[in-house]
C-alpha cells in the first residue's frame, strides 16, 4: 500500500525565525461551503498538548541512519512498500533519501541540475501505484519519473506552474501555484498523464496576495483519500485517490480571530504593522474528522501544533517555538506523524508514527 504525509518544518534548528515569517507571508481564503463539516476552533477550552492521553495509543519510532549534513530538514516522507523516500529542504537545495523501511540510508535520488533526472527545485513528489516516483520540478516545470528500480526513466514538460502533486487512476491532481494564470477560474485541477486538464477541483482563492507563497507539498494520503489544505486558507479537503473528487470538506471557523479578507490581499502591510498577532490561520498542513482535528498554525503570532478534540471541546496546543524536541509534521494512513529533533550534536531525526484515528 502506498502512503504519503508531509513534513513542513516551520521552525527547524537556527533557521526558525527566518521560516516561520516565510510561512506567514501566505495567501490564503476564508470561504465557508454550505456543505462544509464545521471545526470550531475559537471557545475551545484550551489545554497543553502534554495533557493529551498519548499514552493510551499505539506509537512507533524510525530512525534515519544518515548524518546531519545529510538530512538538514526533511519536509516530506512517502512510504511505498519496504522503502521511505524523504525529501531533504535546507532552503537552498532540495534533494530525495532512499532509506529502508526501518530507516537504513539508501541513497540519494537525483540531484540539483539541468541534466536527465536531475531538477532545479523540488515543489513537490509523490508515488504512484507501481512504485515509480515522481518529482515535480516547480523551478524547471517538469515532471521527472524514476522508477521503482530507482532508475531514471522520464521527463514531462508541465505547460503550467505547480505547487502540489498527488497520484490518480491516469493521470494526476495539480495544486496550480497562486501567481499561474493558466487556468484562471482553477487552483486545483486534475490531468490526464500526458498534462491535458479534466477537471476543476476547486476554484482559484478569491482573497490572495500572490507576491506571497509558502513552496510546500500540500497532499497528504490517508486511508480515503488525500487530505489537502493550503496555509492560511481555512479550509480542509479530502479528495478522491480514484478521480481527484471532493469526498469532504472542512471549515476552520476561527470566529472573530480569522484572518479579514483585505489583510490576506496584503500580507506584507499587515506584517509590518503586526496585525498578524491577532489572528489565527492553519499553516502548513491540516487534517480532520467527526472526532479529531489536528496540524499546525500561527496563533497570535506564534507557531504551534494542534489537536481539537471536538467531542470534548478541548483544544490542545504546544508552542513550536519553545519545545523544539517534537512537532507534528502530517498524517498518513490512520496515523499522526511527527518528527523528533536532534538534540545532541550527533544524533539523528527520527519519525514517529502514532495511530489517531480522525473519526
Amino acid at each position: 500500500m502506498r502512503k504519503t504525509f508531509i513534513i513542513a518544518l516551520a521552525a527547524l534548528v537556527s533557521k526558525s525565525i527566518l521560516f516561520l515569517s516565510v510561512a506567514l507571508c501566505v495567501a490564503g481564503c476564508g470561504r465557508n461551503d454550505m456543505n462544509a463539516d464545521i471545526v470550531g476552533i475559537v471557545g475551545l477550552e484550551e489545554a497543553d498538548m502534554s495533557d493529551f492521553d498519548f499514552k493510551s495509543l499505539t506509537s512507533r519510532v524510525i530512525e534515519l541512519k544518515s548524518d546531519i549534513a545529510s538530512l538538514e530538514n526533511p519536509v516530506k516522507v512517502v512510504l511505498w512498500e519496504d522503502r521511505m523516500y524523504v525529501m531533504n529542504d535546507n532552503m537552498e537545495t532540495q534533494n530525495i533519501l532512499v532509506y529502508s523501511d526501518e530507516g537504513d540510508f539508501i541513497t540519494y535520488l537525483g540531484t540539483t541540475g539541468r541534466g536527465p533526472g536531475e531538477y532545479l527545485g523540488i515543489s513537490d513528489f509523490t508515488v504512484d501505484s507501481q512504485g515509480n516516483i515522481l518529482i515535480a520540478d516547480g523551478v524547471a516545470n517538469k515532471l521527472i519519473v524514476y522508477g521503482s528500480d530507482l532508475k531514471y526513466k522520464t521527463v514531462t514538460d508541465f505547460p503550467f506552474e505547480i505547487e502540489g502533486l498527488a497520484s490518480i487512476d491516469g493521470g494526476y491532481i495539480v495544486a496550480l501555484a497562486l501567481w499561474d494564470k493558466t487556468y484562471s477560474d482553477a487552483g486545483v485541477i486534475t490531468v490526464s498523464s500526458e498534462m491535458s486538464r479534466k477537471s476543476t477541483v476547486l476554484p482559484h482563492l478569491e482573497f490572495y496576495d500572490e507576491n506571497y507563497e509558502l513552496s510546500t507539498a500540500k497532499f497528504q494520503e490517508a486511508e480515503e483519500g488525500y487530505f489537502y489544505n493550503k496555509a492560511i486558507d481555512d479550509n480542509v479537503y479530502l479528495l478522491s485517490s480514484t478521480d481527484g473528487s471532493i469526498l469532504r470538506q472542512f471549515y476552520f471557523d476561527f470566529g472573530s480571530e480569522k484572518v479579514p479578507d483585505d489583510i490576506r490581499q496584503n500580507i506584507d502591510a499587515s506584517m509590518e504593522n503586526g496585525t498578524f498577532e491577532n489572528y489565527m490561520m492553519l499553516l502548513n498542513f491540516a487534517v480532520a474528522g467527526a472526532r479529531y482535528a489536528c496540524g499546525n498554525m500561527v496563533r497570535h503570532g506564534v507557531y504551534v501544533d494542534f489537536i481539537a478534540d471536538r467531542q470534548n471541546s478541548i483544544l490542545y496546543l504546544k508552542n513550536v517555538g519553545e519545545d523544539m524536541d517534537e512537532m507534528f509534521v502530517g498524517y498518513c494512513g490512520e496515523e499522526l506523524v511527527s518528527v523528533l529533533l536532534p538534540q545532541e550534536e550527533n544524533e539523528r531525526f527520527k519519525l514517529k508514527f502514532t495511530t489517531f484515528p480522525l473519526d
